[in-house]
């Protein structure tokens, strides 16, 4: 069966399953009355800035804002509004504060840098400090979602528009091993990789 042939099986089933339901129909027929009055003018569409009494400037016709949003918007919307972030570290360090340096009680490890947006859009994303690896070898590996036991990792956040660059500082109890932009994969972005800075 080629793809045509099971497109329009699958279509047909869809389609006489609705029709055996009388909730279907009254849909339709809903739909065709609602249709039939905006078209006629007996209903009227309006704001909530609408003033009763006021002058009703003639019949809702759906048409008339199908074609220029399906000619103009949605292609606009599909060629040029769709925005895709991307990140690049730049002069990533990370120092050692020993014990009692700034009052604190352990040795801290301090990461620096500046994260860029050098891609689209205007989006909140998270900067970790990484040791060890995320996942461990318990579960199979479409389902692994057990934190290994010797994970760490320590996190801050900024709020970057297209073009945009912040500085950072993170702040951790153990010696990171890489800084990574959104460290739970929770932005769509360009060139993942790049945001990776291994130490």
């Amino acid at each position: 069966m080629n793809a045509a042939t099971r497109w329009w099986e699958v279509t047909r089933r869809e389609f006489s399953a609705a029709f055996r339901r009388p909730a279907h129909w009254v849909l339709l027929a809903v739909l065709a009355l609602m249709a039939l009055g905006l078209a006629e003018g007996a209903v009227t569409v309006s704001s909530g800035s609408f003033v009763p009494g006021a002058e009703v400037t003639g019949p809702f016709h759906p048409w008339n804002y199908l074609f220029p949003t399906l000619l103009f918007e949605v292609p606009q919307i599909l060629l040029f509004g769709v925005v895709v972030p991307e990140y690049e570290f730049e002069d990533v360090t990370k120092t050692l504060e020993p014990r009692g340096a700034q009052g604190a009680g352990t040795d801290t490890w301090v990461v620096r840098g500046t994260v860029r947006h050098i891609g689209t859009g205007h989006m909140t994303v998270e900067m970790a400090a990484m040791a060890g690896g995320r996942w461990s070898d318990e579960g199979d590996d479409v389902r692994r979602a057990v934190v290994a036991a010797d994970y760490r990792d320590a996190r801050t956040e900024a709020t970057l528009g297209a073009g945009e660059a912040a500085e950072f500082e993170i702040r951790a109890g153990f010696d990171p091993e890489r800084a990574l932009v959104d460290p739970d994969v929770l932005v769509l972005q360009l060139n993942r990789d790049d945001a990776v800075f291994d130490f």
